[in-house]
């Protein structure tokens, strides 16, 4: 995401901080959002929170332009989206 905002990614340990002090523009990356969904995954790898986390990912990704990339994925990029 810091990529899609041309800005260099933050060190773990700083990114809280950043996301605090140097907000990403869409509401889905506010440090209050975002880093509840982190821990989670981290804490327990929680498989609908990654799929969650990556929907918001393509989204972004697709309107910045790189749908050939993901489409590119084929049939493994649905492992990663989440299951109605």
């Amino acid at each position: 995401m810091f990529a899609l905002h041309q800005r260099v990614r933050p060190y773990n340990k700083y990114l809280l901080w950043e996301l605090e002090h140097h907000p990403l523009s869409a509401p889905e990356w506010a440090a209050d959002v975002l880093f509840p969904q982190l821990r989670r995954v981290i804490a327990d790898g929680d498989p609908a929170t990654q799929r969650a986390l990556f929907a918001t990912v393509e989204r972004a990704a697709r309107q910045a332009g790189h749908a050939s990339v993901l489409d590119s994925w084929g049939a493994d990029i649905d492992l990663l989206r989440p299951r109605s």
